[in-house]
């Protein structure tokens, strides 16, 4: 190589680092959107769905905030809120309606017919799935090992002498497991016309 060309390739490899990108956010790369069986079938039949989506965050994805330091959290927050941004200006000419907007997971719930369900499959750049927003019952051969109870059993630890309050779905204080074992207990459960419907044993 010639000497007097070399400072140009510097000069030419250096430029591209200085100009800043025209997109604050760079998307995922990938054209595949999951769209749950359940939700096409009731937006084909008229339907409004109600759902979570899914978003595509930029770079590695999402990463639970436990493993993050306190500024990559708040960067990963704004992420989150740009994108959803993004898809949300995407729906504004169409039928949809907001449940509930996340700030810390890379979801939104919305309500949706159709012709915003195409519109969220033809965002794959930052649309990674739209999901039935359902409740899902949990099970114990699940549950139980995802705690690591079944390792605290197996140790000798079995509750002997100590109170437990517990925040759950609800249980039945006639099973064997816990016969005799509930001191006290309360339903918190709301009614909320459109939006949810308690789920207490006595309505309330």
């Amino acid at each position: 190589m010639n000497p007097c060309t070399r400072p140009f390739v510097v000069v030419a490899l250096l430029v591209p680092s200085l100009i800043p990108s025209a997109a604050p956010l760079r998307a995922a790369d990938s054209s595949i959107i999951t769209v749950s069986p359940k939700v096409r079938k009731d937006v084909a039949s008229g339907e409004r769905a109600r759902v979570l989506v899914q978003l595509r965050l930029p770079g590695r994805g999402h990463v639970p905030e436990g493993r993050l330091t306190h500024a990559a959290a708040s960067l990963q927050r704004a992420d989150i809120a740009k994108v959803r941004g993004y898809v949300l200006r995407r729906l504004h000419k169409y039928n949809y309606r907001v449940v509930h907007q996340y700030d810390y997971v890379p979801l939104v719930a919305l309500e949706i017919d159709a012709s915003a369900l195409a519109e969220l499959e033809g965002a794959p750049i930052w649309v990674d799935g739209v999901f039935e927003d359902g409740i899902k019952t949990p099970l114990l051969p699940e549950s139980v090992p995802l705690i690591g109870g079944d390792v605290a059993w197996g140790r000798g630890f079995d509750g002997s002498g100590v109170v437990v309050a517990v925040l759950d779905t609800g249980v039945d204080s006639t099973h064997p497991f816990l016969a005799g074992k509930v001191v006290e207990e309360a339903c918190y459960s709301s009614t909320l016309a459109k939006h949810s419907k308690t789920f207490c044993p006595n309505g309330g």
